[in-house]
């Protein structure tokens, strides 16, 4: 009897292993995260709508206006 060779551990004759690997991968992109203190809000100076930047300690922030640079209490 002729001497048998060894078989292959590579998983490619598997039908479920070759569909999984001709699949094309998508690329995640990352989520775009702005800083966290920034809102959306009216200017009580300047009267724009705009962005406003949260400034300060817990318990005692100001908002300060980009457009006008004012800075006022929330």
């Amino acid at each position: 009897m002729p001497e048998q060779l060894p078989r292959s551990t590579l998983k490619l004759n598997k039908p479920n292993f070759r569909n999984h690997a001709m699949v094309r991968r998508k690329s995640v992109k990352p989520r775009a995260s702005g800083p966290k203190n920034v809102t959306t809000g009216l200017c009580p100076k300047c009267g724009t709508i705009g962005k406003i930047l949260i400034i300060g300690l817990i318990g005692s922030e100001k908002g300060k206006c980009q457009s006008c640079n004012g800075e006022f209490t929330l």
